[in-house]
This record gives C-alpha cells, sequence and structure tokens, in this order.
C-alpha cells in the first residue's frame, strides 16, 4: 500500500486535496479522515477488497464490525434492504450528531463490512452513522458527485 499525505486546514480540505481524497476512495484506497471524535480510515462501502484493507491495515478483528459514514439520509436507500419509517423519523430528528443506526443490510453492501464473512458466517445487518465534520462531509458528498453509477453512493466507514 501506498502512502499519501495530503493537507488538512482546519479540519477542512481544499478543492484539490479534496478531490485527490476522492480519486483515492473510488479507486478503492484508503484514506484516513478526522471524525467528531477520533480520525478513522474511510474506504468505499461498496468495494469488498477495500472493506477488507481496513481490517488489514488496522489490525481489526475480522469480527468486530465497521460503521457505515453516510452525509444525508437518502444515502441509505442504497444501504439497507429495509428502511422503516421510524429509522426516517429517527434519522430526521436526530441526525446529524452521534446517533447511530442498526438496519437490516442491502446485498450491495459486502458481508465483511457487517464482519459478517468470518468463517462462513452471515450477519443481514449494518450500522450507520452521520458524518458531522466537514472532511467527512465533503469527502462523502465529493465522492458522490459524478457519472450516476453505484458510485452515486459510495461511503466511508471509519
Amino acid at each position: 500500500m501506498n502512502t499519501e499525505k495530503l493537507k488538512v486546514f482546519n479540519l477542512k480540505l481544499d478543492s484539490e486535496n479534496l478531490d485527490r481524497a476522492c480519486e483515492i476512495l473510488k479507486s478503492g484506497g484508503l484514506v484516513a479522515m478526522p471524525t467528531e471524535t477520533v480520525y478513522g480510515l474511510a474506504a468505499n462501502a461498496f468495494d469488498e477488497e477495500a472493506v477488507k484493507n481496513i481490517f488489514v491495515a488496522k489490525g481489526r478483528p475480522q469480527d468486530n464490525p465497521l460503521i457505515v459514514h453516510i452525509s444525508n439520509i437518502e444515502m441509505m436507500n442504497d444501504l439497507v434492504s429495509e428502511l422503516p419509517e421510524n429509522a426516517i423519523e429517527c434519522a430526521k430528528r436526530f441526525w446529524p450528531g452521534p446517533f447511530t443506526m442498526v438496519l437490516k443490510r442491502s446485498e450491495k453492501i459486502p458481508a465483511s463490512v457487517s464482519a459478517g464473512d468470518i468463517s462462513g458466517g452471515t450477519t443481514d445487518s449494518t450500522t450507520i452513522e452521520t458524518t458531522t465534520t466537514d472532511v467527512s462531509d465533503s469527502l462523502t458528498i465529493g465522492i458522490s458527485a459524478g457519472d450516476g453509477s453505484d458510485l452515486a453512493s459510495v461511503l466511508q466507514i471509519l
């Protein structure tokens, strides 16, 4: 894995560094980024190899699920197979903010996100939070812009 250092000023990326970080995520790479409490390691939630690389890079136990971060409620549509009305209401009330939801995982999300491919096990859930920092918000918005393909819902996993 190659390491590339991008400058962040006051927890904000300039447009050139934001574009580069988005390119890295779109191509299956990993990006370290600030969250509201810690620095996290981000990847495209729909890219199974990128997801697996988070576990490798962090030395994270593969039975420890990852959290998918999104920048808006609409992004949940590609993440979950069922979106109950009460989940939408909770999202409207508590997001952005420190509120995590566990919902039924869409087939678009690799089982490894939910630590579900260990020893052949499966899980049908995924954990979702909203972003609350300018960098994480800019990355989710920046990588969702473009050609209208599945990348229209690319997300970070921290």
